[in-house]
């Protein structure tokens, strides 16, 4: 239910869903009235979006709201905050063309195309019938059927941002001017003649004809391309530039190297007519030491023949030693692994019952919380 949802889950469509459905249910029929669900959440978002300076922050507060606002323009409002321009954020549920909400009270849809400015994305025309209708509006208690259909809704979720709408720009186009004044006419917004409470400020409006949008986006797609085609020329002499470096830093290279492999053979020769004088000497001491070496040979040949028969006989008996220990470590480890093998069917068998007392456990104590909430 709507209150489960709002403990265990996303609070933020359950808050926004009793304050719309709150502030309908008082302009239904034109009853008006208190709206006191979320009042001051209500509150401290709506003046998030108003000046926080000038003519229209120094207003007296017993000033009513409705001549405050008269004062103000599109230019004025807040529109995009930093950290929501070109983000992308939910447009539709499942087959609806909009977002249904469900609070604590009752269940009523909010129409995101109209969002579309607050989000940074440019409002290029009036919105389509379907996609402003009211979808649902309902309480609670006695809707449970059409509940379920509307969370049936959430399980598929659309979003939109820079793809389709582009890139960003908080800015709206006659078209849909025209429309938000026809609106304005419809529903009989509650704004008061006479003299307004603050001056108006004047500025740019932030409409501007279908002509000079066309004009500014040739104009920019030229630009883009004159800075395409500067970036490449730029391009192209930075990597001629960064060849004839390359191949300067070569020769230096390789001119460093021819040199360096001079000076090296002319050493690498000197040391080579000393070291064959010293080889020649080195080479009469040898044939010398060659001599007494075979000597050696011949009594180390003998000596080693003794120490082979000796060294084999030991090998015999270690081997046979080894063999008994291996059949010894053998026998441990088969008992080892039937230990082993029991250890682990005990340790499943463990592991299904702990399994099973955890379930019913879980299910005791979801019973429990069920009941509680009742």
């Amino acid at each position: 239910n709507a209150i489960r949802l709002f403990m265990q889950r996303n609070p933020i469509p359950t808050l926004i869903g009793d304050v719309y459905y709150s502030v309908h249910n008082r302009n239904e029929k034109r009853r008006g009235g208190l709206v006191r669900c979320c009042a001051q959440l209500l509150f401290r978002w709506f003046m998030g979006y108003l000046p926080s300076r000038g003519a229209f922050a120094h207003l007296d507060p017993s000033v009513k709201w409705s001549f405050r606002l008269m004062g103000l323009r599109a230019n004025d409002i807040a529109w995009t905050h930093n950290g929501l321009a070109g983000r992308d954020f939910i447009c539709s549920c499942g087959s609806l063309p909009n977002v249904p909400l469900v609070g604590v009270q009752g269940c009523i849809n909010y129409n995101p195309v109209l969002l579309r400015r607050q989000m940074g994305f440019a409002v290029e025309g009036p919105p389509l019938s379907r996609e402003i209708q009211e979808s649902f509006y309902f309480p609670i208690d006695g809707n449970q059927a059409k509940l379920r259909q509307v969370l049936d809704e959430w399980r598929d979720i659309q979003r939109k941002g820079k793809v389709p709408y582009g890139k960003v720009n908080s800015r709206y186009l006659p078209l849909f001017d025209d429309w938000l004044r026809k609106r304005i006419e419809v529903t009989l917004l509650p704004f008061p003649g006479g003299d307004l409470g603050c001056p108006l400020i004047e500025g740019r409006s932030s409409s501007v004809s279908m002509e000079e949008f066309l004009e500014m986006k040739r104009a920019r797609d030229q630009l883009l391309a004159e800075k395409a085609e500067l970036e490449r020329n730029v391009a192209r002499f930075q990597t001629a530039n960064q060849e004839i470096k390359v191949k300067m830093e070569d020769q230096d290279k390789r001119h460093a190297l021819e040199a360096k492999r001079f000076e090296m053979d002319t050493a690498y020769y000197g040391k080579v007519n000393q070291a064959l004088a010293s080889s020649t000497r080195e080479h009469d001491i040898t044939k010398e030491r060659l001599a007494r070496a075979s000597q050696i040979i011949e009594d180390e040949k003998r000596r080693q023949t003794l120490v082979k028969d000796q060294r084999d006989a030991r090998a015999r008996s270690l081997a046979a030693e080894w063999e008994a220990e291996k059949a010894k470590i053998v026998a441990e480890r088969d008992h080892y692994m039937a230990e082993r093998d029991h250890y682990f069917r005990q340790m499943k068998i463990h592991q299904k019952e702990v399994g099973r007392l955890q379930q019913e456990n879980t299910e005791l104590r979801f019973a429990v919380e069920f009941a509680k909430m009742e």
